[in-house]
């Protein structure tokens, strides 16, 4: 599934917040990379706009990266492709993928051999999430006990919040955002939505952002 032409990308996921435009040749017009999301998110996204001379009704999709990762940044990134559908009257469709889907499959095409191997980062104090090369679509939560099991080579990205090492020998790699045209095109990595839709994390299943935030009960 490939988006239509010319899109917005916009990816907080990690440490650094992401934001790219893909053009008609599914490759990249511009990208922007800056840190943190709250102040910049919607400046830097309309700078890259603007210094393109596009407007926001020149765009055909929107792409995001729906986690795992910065909890603030994947709500911030959900609330302005909103803002932004409001302003179209027919709104763009919302592509949706997973930083450790994008790590795994950007390492899985550069091996001339295909290998068997785990892409993890952090989540929890005790718990890790990670993806196996050859099932990057299914995301799962690696307690320590799983985490110590694995025997497989292991590449790691750090989030911005990490509470301990990871408890295993692997590789540190850098998020490889800008890999995204070379592999959103391989089945299953993107998923098509109409409005963005965030990770329960109590659940397998997606549920619909309401934009709320969490209450006590």
């Amino acid at each position: 599934m490939n988006p239509p032409s010319l899109s917005l990308v916009l990816d907080a996921s990690g440490p650094t917040t992401w934001v790219g435009l893909l053009d008609r040749e599914a490759s990249w017009h511009a990208t922007s990379s800056f840190d943190p999301a709250l102040e910049s998110l919607f400046i830097q996204a309309e700078q890259l706009l603007l210094t393109h001379q596009l407007r926001i009704a020149d765009l055909k999709s929107f792409v995001l990266c729906d986690g795992p990762g910065s909890v603030l940044g994947l709500r911030l990134c959900a609330m302005a492709i909103l803002t932004w559908q409001q302003l179209q009257p027919a709104p763009a469709p919302v592509f949706q993928f997973h930083s450790l889907s994008l790590a795994a499959r950007s390492i899985s095409s550069q091996q001339e051999s295909p290998s068997d191997f785990w892409v993890i980062t952090d989540w929890k104090k005790t718990a890790w999430k990670g993806v196996r090369s050859h099932d990057s679509n299914r995301i799962h939560n690696l307690p320590t006990k799983n985490i110590e099991t694995i025997t497989t080579p292991v590449h790691y990205f750090p989030q911005r919040k990490q509470w301990v090492p990871l408890p295993i020998d692997h590789k540190t790699i850098p998020y490889p955002f800008e890999s995204l045209p070379n592999v959103w095109s391989f089945p299953g990595f993107l998923t098509q939505n109409p409005t963005p839709l965030l990770p329960d994390e109590g659940k397998k299943e997606y549920v619909k952002w309401s934009g709320q935030p969490h209450r006590k009960t």
